[in-house]
């Protein structure tokens, strides 16, 4: 591999880790690190909780990860519920790029790779956050591709390591690995014509690997509360998604929806797709066994979440590897100077539109006392028409330095910004606070709607201590509560306003005032026990 391709590889690699820690947990983070979190702090590494109640949603396996992760960077900080999410993304290119390379040209196999990673919701949003999602692509995506390597290396294993994966992709997510790993097996061996594979022993041993490893967690799972609610939650999780529990109009709104949001996902890689419409196109995919098995892979499992309503971009990222393998492969082999010349307009113009965007950044130097901002955007804004330029020569190589320059650049402007601003913000402030003021004593939250995950996690952080739900009152303790549900008064210690306003306090000025049957709460969420 040319030294180029280090050196684009090493810029990746910094600008996917810089800054990553400095801004708070949001959206789903805090909620994937406080199962985590409790995990810990309870011992108890089988049952998922939040409050010390069950919680039935995902499986352990991603929290053991997380765990892993505040085990090796000495606790729970940003950077370790965020690190995972990284090396996985960095995984699915290195082994994208391991497997393909045997069967493609390496530098389609890097390209592949280096365009999946710096795909816009991937660089700039998915390698940002500590969620589940991108794990569970990358174990999905071993699943899928094991079937391909196995078939061709030795095919006794081709029924082995797939469900391996797939009953770690089962503890991550649930039910949808086993719709993946079946999908692929079977449509791919269906055109292969070696369906006899599916009555194997080998077959049969994938199988009772599978149902050993799941069923092992769950008996372990029964231990501590019935597996029944469990399996019929995580069942309930996949099925509402499909097509059978949504209204006609929203499927064919999907139908219709969905490979756009597909399109805007793979910005600014799926212009590509026009080098995909061309008449010898399924000839040449024929003709290769990698690319055949990659056409496979995506079409037959895309189209399960294409006629799903429910389904999300998120779910089907470990297909994307191999739908950009498709794209590269054909542009690299395309005669058409026409969709050539496009490409490089279409590049040229998105550089100079991150060329103009730097440049624009210079304002903040006039609406925030950022020093350096001035500097940065100007370097950063000469730099993109620098590869603007250069981009007519080699256009996808420059647009993904270019991609990778500005999520540097996002990561030196918008990230300390953020860390400083915003509602995760105010969450973290304030849950640092309440653990300050109540540490050494009691604390429950008051109240039987959802305290928010992001205050949640940085109040049980901070105590080292799961923050349980009590409406008993007891008047030695500290209890949080959301001020709009308190219809009685209260001696306040604190009182602080994130995304709702909340008040802490230590004891009822008027017991006699309190009737916990009479007292005002939102709609109660699905109780789920507790542990």
């Amino acid at each position: 591999m040319q030294i180029r391709y280090y050196l684009i590889l090493i810029l990746l690699l910094f600008s996917l880790v810089w800054n990553l820690g400095i801004f708070p947990l949001y959206l789903e983070e805090p909620r994937r690190a406080v199962v985590a979190l409790e995990m810990l702090l309870t011992g108890n590494f089988i049952v998922p909780t939040i409050m010390g109640e069950l919680y039935f949603a995902k499986p352990p396996l991603f929290n053991w990860i997380l765990i892993l992760s505040a085990k090796l960077l000495n606790g729970f900080s940003e950077l370790a519920v965020r690190l995972p999410t990284v090396v996985s993304v960095l995984f699915i290119g290195l082994f994208h790029y391991l497997i393909s390379s045997n069967f493609l040209d390496k530098r389609i196999a890097f390209f592949s790779s280096l365009l999946f990673i710096t795909s816009g919701t991937i660089l700039f949003y998915f390698s940002l956050l500590g969620e589940i999602d991108i794990f569970y692509s990358f174990i999905t995506y071993l699943s899928i591709v094991s079937i391909f390597w196995f078939f061709y290396k030795n095919q006794r294993l081709i029924s082995v390591f797939p469900f391996v994966f797939a009953s770690a992709g089962f503890l991550t997510k649930g039910f949808p690995s086993i719709l993946f790993l079946y999908i692929t097996l079977i449509s791919f061996l269906f055109f292969e014509r070696k369906l006899k594979l599916l009555f194997s022993i080998w077959h049969f041993i994938g199988i009772i690997i599978f149902l050993t490893t799941v069923g092992s967690y769950l008996y372990l799972y029964n231990q501590y509360a019935p597996v029944e609610d469990y399996l019929r939650f995580l069942w309930k999780e996949s099925s509402q998604r499909t097509v059978m529990e949504n209204p006609t109009f929203d499927f064919f709104f999907h139908i219709v929806n969905f490979p756009l949001k597909s399109l805007i996902a793979l910005f600014p890689w799926s212009f590509l797709v026009i080098f995909l419409f061309r008449k010898e196109l399924f000839s040449v995919f024929k003709d290769n066994r990698f690319l055949r098995f990659s056409m496979i892979a995506f079409v037959f499992n895309y189209s399960v979440y294409w006629i799903s309503p429910g389904a999300n971009q998120r779910y089907i990222y470990m297909l994307f590897p191999f739908l950009i393998t498709l794209f590269v492969y054909m542009y690299f082999y395309s005669d058409s100077s026409f969709k050539r010349k496009l490409i490089k307009f279409v590049y040229f113009f998105l550089l100079i539109g991150l060329s103009g965007i730097s440049f624009a950044l210079l304002v903040i130097r006039y609406t925030r006392d950022v020093e350096y901002i001035s500097f940065i955007s100007l370097i950063f804004g000469l730099l993109f028409l620098v590869l603007a330029f250069r981009v007519w020569k080699k256009p996808i190589y420059y647009m993904a330095i270019g991609l990778i320059w500005f999520r540097i650049l996002f990561d030196i402007v918008y990230l300390p910004i953020k860390a400083v601003s915003g509602n995760s913000f105010l969450e973290k402030k304030y849950g640092i606070v309440v653990a300050d003021i109540t540490k050494d004593n009691k604390l429950f939250y008051f109240g039987k709607d959802r305290l928010s995950y992001g205050l949640l996690f940085y109040i049980e952080r901070e105590r080292e201590d799961i923050l349980k739900r009590d409406l008993r009152l007891e008047y030695c303790s500290f209890y949080l509560a959301k001020r709009e549900f308190l219809d009685f008064k209260v001696l306040e210690i604190l009182r602080f306003k994130t995304k709702d306003e909340y008040i802490l306090f230590k004891k009822i000025s008027n017991p006699s005032s309190y009737n916990p049957i009479k007292s005002t709460f939102p709609k109660v969420e699905a109780s789920h026990g507790n542990i």
